[in-house]
Order: C-alpha cells, then structure tokens, then sequence
C-alpha cells in the first residue's frame, strides 16, 4: 500500500469540490435523492464532503484502499456482466 502523501492544500480542496459537484449533480433514481435530501446547496456539499476528505488525508489514507472503493469490485463488475 502506498499512503498518500504530498498533497497541497488546494489539492485537498480540488478533490473535495469534484466529489462534492459529483454527489450534487447526481442524478438519483426515483424517491431516492441521496445527500441532497439533507445537504441542499452545492456550497455546502462541498464543506461536508471537504471535511471528509481532509479528515481520510490527515488519518492516512492509503492509494490502495481509495482504490478499493472508488473501482468496482470483482462481484459487482460480474453482476453487470449478466
């Protein structure tokens, strides 16, 4: 595992404000509006997901466990294979 290191931070925020413009432009099925129902501006979407983001940096965060949950995994990509 390689944990990230070296990021400025206007890098940080980079990442933050595209996850966040991500979860806020997405568009949900049916009922469901995810993070919108209780986040409902972008700006504010982007303070809650840059804390997140900062806090998984300062506590280390490896490249490969991101990877973990930013790829699909072995399952969910033969699931979409049917």
């Amino acid at each position: 595992m390689i944990k990230l290191q070296g990021l400025s931070g206007e890098e940080l925020r980079e990442v933050a404000r595209q996850t966040a413009d991500a979860f806020y432009d997405y568009t949900y099925n049916g009922e469901d509006i995810g993070l919108i129902k209780y986040i409902s501006s972008r700006e504010a979407m982007f303070i809650y997901i840059s804390v997140i983001v900062q806090a998984a940096y300062k506590a280390g965060v490896q490249r490969e466990n991101l990877q973990r949950y930013t790829e699909p995994s072995e399952e969910v990509r033969r699931s979409e294979a049917i």
